[in-house]
């Protein structure tokens, strides 16, 4: 992390030789026909950025935006980005150079909703479901309101992938696990039965 400030000829290398080996990656997935391509960055905690933005849009940005280029041009329909907590300093940024989906969103730390409202379909939502309060220390009412709440407020229009927003930990009672899953498919059936 250090040298990306102190010693930025030698970080900008190392990235350079990661960009190379992603690169030649993303060519050996699209030739095996994968049809989504996962780019990890965990640049976020819950407060916000591990990094400055402008460092990792002078960094960072310019090289996942060659990826994702690449990932396109080879037929690959779909890129999303993981990072874990408040990545949203730049999300903007992120939709710019053509992630569709965002993964794992934290409700702790992002508005799932707000995030609906600012990028539409633009940006596909993964997770929701937060797995640090409602899973484990919520009633299994607790966890069916919350889904419920998801999809009223970020599902209508589709772009919505409802799932823990992390690891389940050991602590999460199988039944609200279990309620989350029927609820989705429960509210589902409802919600998108032909007419």
């Amino acid at each position: 992390m250090m040298d990306l400030l102190v010693n930025v000829d030698y970080a900008e290398a190392l990235l350079d030789r990661l960009l190379a080996w992603s690169l030649d990656l993303v060519r050996r997935l699209a030739a095996q026909g994968v049809d989504i391509l996962g780019l990890i960055g965990d640049i976020s905690m819950q407060q916000g950025m591990m990094i400055s933005p402008a460092v990792w849009r002078r960094l960072f940005k310019p090289r996942e935006a060659q990826i994702v280029a690449e990932a396109r041009r080879l037929g690959i329909p779909h890129v999303y980005f993981h990072s874990d907590g408040n990545p949203a300093a730049v999300l903007d940024d992120l939709v710019e150079i053509g992630i569709d989906m965002v993964d794992p969103v934290q409700p702790e730390c992002v508005d799932p909703a707000a995030l609906r409202r600012r990028y539409g379909r633009r940006l596909a939502l993964h997770g929701t479901i937060s797995s640090q309060h409602t899973l484990p220390f919520g009633t299994p009412g607790d966890v069916r309101a919350e889904v419920e709440e998801r999809i009223r407020t970020c599902g209508a229009s589709g772009g919505l992938i409802i799932a823990p927003n992390n690891v389940v930990q050991p602590d999460v009672p199988l039944e609200n696990l279990l309620t989350m899953y029927r609820t989705v498919g429960d509210v589902g059936a409802r919600a998108y039965r032909p007419a």
